[in-house]
């Protein structure tokens, strides 16, 4: 899925799954990945809620331009304890934790850093040496005439950045397609800390649906992945999965 300069796809053993609209079909007991690419020119700092909680544990992940960022579970800390598992959300299940509105989805927010301006200043010489006209900037006598500076204001921040890392995937089936996250295995995935600039104001965000079966009421054997052919279901011909009509008759492909 891509938005406002941000592309997040999910993962399943290393492979990227193909979205429709915002579902992505994946099997349940599939252990999964979220990567996520920033395309602007400055960094984002981004904030992840699957299920509708928060699983960077109060941290934000910040990737730098033209960069991208795969987390493969529930951090604790600056490490992941436990890879992402997308389970089928059975009746016991929801008799025993209820039911939140927010089951199934992935949630990613995120900020971009203020761009990094080049600000004017209007210099004369004096007996100390050249100053700016707001008299903060200081230069010596023996240095040559100032052109200008360039000025960003600093803030600290303490956010993660993450290895790329793959998982694995098991394959189970059901007549169900709703499911949620639980704890896969145990992952070696670690973090650092970083710093980021001042953020602008405007908060974005988009918004994946996992589920277990595809349409038709077709369950999910197996990963279904970018570069898997899709079949329509009218005439039977295979398209790529770019296609959303069929060429041959016309039938929506989604």
């Amino acid at each position: 899925m891509y938005n406002k300069k941000l592309v997040c796809v999910v993962r399943v053993d290393g492979k990227i799954l193909r979205e429709s609209g915002e579902k992505v079909f994946l099997p349940f007991g599939s252990e999964y990945s979220i990567q996520i690419m920033n395309l602007h020119t400055t960094k984002a700092v981004i904030s992840i809620k699957v299920d509708g909680d928060d699983v960077l544990d109060g941290s934000e992940i910040v990737i730098s331009p033209d960069d991208s960022t795969e987390l493969e579970g529930f951090m604790k800390g600056n490490d992941v304890s436990h890879k992402f598992k997308f389970i089928e959300k059975t009746q016991e299940i929801s008799d025993f934790r209820g039911d939140e509105v927010e089951d199934g989805l992935i949630k990613i927010s995120w900020k971009f850093e203020k761009q990094f301006l080049e600000v004017p200043h209007i210099w004369y010489s004096g007996s100390g040496g050249y100053r700016s006209y707001d008299n903060t900037t200081v230069y010596g006598s023996s240095a040559g005439y100032p052109k200008g500076v360039t000025h960003q204001a600093f803030a600290s921040h303490t956010r993660g950045l993450s290895d790329v890392m793959s998982c694995a995937s098991e394959i189970t089936t059901s007549a169900n397609d709703d499911g949620i996250t639980g704890r896969g295995g145990e992952s070696d995935q670690s973090f650092r800390t970083t710093t980021v600039g001042a953020l602008e104001s405007t908060r974005h965000s988009m918004v994946l649906q996992l589920k277990g079966e595809a349409k038709n009421n077709e369950r999910v054997t197996r990963p279904i992945l970018v570069h898997k052919k899709v079949q329509c279901d009218m005439c039977g011909r295979k398209w790529k999965s770019k296609n959303e009509f069929c060429g041959n008759c016309g039938n929506s492909l989604r």
